[in-house]
């Protein structure tokens, strides 16, 4: 996101203007007070004002399928989309909110570590020969 202050509209009130790339393309937006008046936000940007998080995906089944840990939730799930092997499983992914990204890594380790998801291959303490999963 790239910001600037500008001048808008009769009143002479300053604002902020930005641009976001979102859907198809870079857009000039401004900062509003509500945007519902305007439609409301794009998912991408309401995943970025959402925050830091850990997410887990489970199957329809309600197996943990994945653990993570993102700040940019609909980019990072879009990356999902594209290039792992259990998303078409996936049936549903529940987000816990953090205050920090560290907090929601160390929040993932240690999901890893204790809830065993089917696909995380970080984070995972390797099995010796014999030892049940």
């Amino acid at each position: 996101m790239v910001a600037r202050a500008g001048v808008a509209g009769d009143d002479d009130k300053p604002i902020l203007v930005a641009r976001w790339v979102c859907g198809d393309g870079a857009q000039d937006a401004v900062f509003l007070a509500s945007a519902e008046e305007y439609g409301g936000v794009c998912e991408r940007c309401a995943s970025v004002a959402a925050g830091p998080c850990v997410y887990r995906a489970f199957d329809s089944d309600g197996a943990l399928l994945y653990v993570g840990s993102t700040d940019h939730r609909h980019t990072r799930f879009k990356g999902h989309e594209k290039r792992s092997a259990w998303w078409p499983l996936m049936a549903e992914i529940r987000c816990e909110d953090l205050p920090t990204i560290d907090q929601a890594r160390a929040a993932e380790m240690t999901a890893i570590r204790t809830e065993h998801p089917m696909h995380n291959r970080i984070g995972r303490r390797s099995r010796r020969v014999g030892e049940a999963a």
